[in-house]
């Protein structure tokens, strides 16, 4: 039997709304979580906290080797209890502990700023340990690749297009 494109994306939107709705949500809040942690906080310690822009990218890059250093332990977490659980513990740190993590960063020591940036990091490392397994296992095989292109291009377009908006011309 042979398919349309057409066709098979009404069926996506049919067939897999609730899963496909989730897929963006999963999605949106790890470009949300990655473009603070990577793109705004080093543009943040440079504008707001007068840190030179290389220190700025330092202590990025001392964050980013830490979470290298940790996301295989994220992975064997969401291996042993299950990926749901270790989604919503990034998820939840990120929404709870983006306060507390810029106030430490506002502090301005190296070491209060390291420590908040690691708070942001730890969050955005539960959703990269597990978020390339859970995403394509939320579709049926038959729509898998189909589905996961819809969602996560439908919520990176929908996450850009505030920045975009706002950035200045």
């Amino acid at each position: 039997m042979e398919t349309t494109a057409r066709g098979d994306l009404a069926k996506i939107f049919r067939l897999h709304r609730r899963t496909l709705v989730l897929c963006i949500a999963l999605v949106g809040a790890y470009n949300i979580t990655d473009y603070i942690v990577l793109s705004y906080m080093p543009t943040y310690l440079s504008d707001e906290m007068h840190y030179s822009e290389t220190h700025g990218l330092l202590i990025l890059v001392a964050t980013m080797v830490a979470l290298m250093l940790i996301i295989d332990q994220v992975g064997r977490l969401s291996d042993r209890f299950g990926r749901k659980p270790v989604l919503v513990t990034g998820m939840l740190g990120f929404f709870v502990l983006s306060a507390p993590a810029f106030l430490l960063v506002r502090q301005g020591s190296l070491l209060a700023v390291f420590a908040g940036m690691l708070i942001l990091g730890l969050s955005l490392v539960c959703l990269l340990g597990t978020m390339s397994a859970a995403l394509p296992a939320m579709f049926p095989t038959s729509v898998r690749y189909g589905s996961l292109s819809v969602g996560y291009n439908l919520s990176a377009s929908c996450s850009a297009a505030p920045r975009l908006w706002s950035s200045p011309p």
